[in-house]
């Protein structure tokens, strides 16, 4: 429920976006939730009177002659999700005891996670990646899946194609290497998969409210590809272009850390993850 508020409010605060309020995504989504709890609609009022929408109906002067809302799609509202799957090599791990991870919010117990799973098979929107894991732990493979329309049932089942991409290891052939500035939705997948949380030593900032960083910055000459971008929030953003600091990536996914002191340290992914 918690989960499915914060993409309601996402959803209000594109709304009054669209609708002409100035602000920022944040302010605008404070702005729906207290819309939300005092009743009211900051809105900008339509050019038009015709083409105002009509007020939201209020369930205390409802007309009683319209169906009263089942609690139970309230208490399991669709809820639009990117869930990735991750997957190891061996079959070690029963994926039915493995607990999960929602991104931004942190890890949740086995149980919530199929409950999960369940509300997002349910919304049209929902996509799911699939993330392959070696031995030790460490990604070495993602995909996104593409399936089938959802079926009229939640409980019918869908299926997916899943093409694996390798990712980078020691050394880096630039295979997913792009021209721009701005990485795909692919290659940022690929990043995320290899980094499940912020580069930075110590930083549990999960990769979702990261920024992506060029560790070479794009305008000298450094690449759009897996060795050279890394999550990065944005405190440990700041501090790599504050002076004194330098951050370099020994290879796809390990950083070294170079403080004003002097002082080096470096990460992997693996204890990133």
């Amino acid at each position: 429920e918690a989960l499915a508020a914060d993409q309601e409010l996402t959803s209000r605060a594109l709304a009054l976006r669209a609708a002409g309020l100035p602000g920022s995504l944040e302010e605008l989504r404070a702005r729906a939730y207290l819309d939300a709890l005092l009743g009211c609609d900051c809105a900008p009022p339509p050019a038009s009177p015709s083409q105002s929408a009509p007020a939201p109906a209020n369930p205390a002067t409802s007309d009683p002659g319209q169906p009263t809302p089942d609690p139970d799609q309230a208490r399991n509202p669709p809820l639009a999700a990117l869930v990735n799957l991750t997957v190891p090599l061996t079959p070690a791990m029963s994926p039915a005891d493995a607990p999960g991870s929602v991104a931004g919010f942190g890890p949740v117990d086995p149980a919530l996670s199929r409950r999960l799973l369940d509300l997002a098979a349910t919304s049209p929107q929902t996509r799911f990646c699939l993330t392959i894991t070696g031995q030790d732990g460490e990604a070495v493979g993602h995909g996104c899946g593409g399936g089938q329309p959802p079926p009229a049932s939640p409980s019918a089942a869908r299926s997916y194609i899943f093409t694996i991409s390798p990712l980078a290891d020691a050394s880096c052939d630039h295979r997913h290497e792009e021209p721009g500035y701005q990485p795909s939705r692919r290659l940022r997948h690929l990043i995320g998969a290899r980094s499940c949380t912020c580069s930075a030593p110590g930083c549990r900032t999960p990769t979702a409210r990261c920024d992506l960083d060029h560790t070479i910055p794009y305008d000298q000459d450094g690449r759009t590809c897996e060795c050279n971008l890394a999550p990065l929030c944005r405190h440990h953003h700041r501090c790599k272009q504050s002076e004194g600091w330098r951050l370099e990536q020994l290879s796809p996914g390990t950083m070294r850390w170079t403080t004003p002191a002097g002082r080096e340290y470096t990460t992997t992914p693996s204890t990133n993850r």
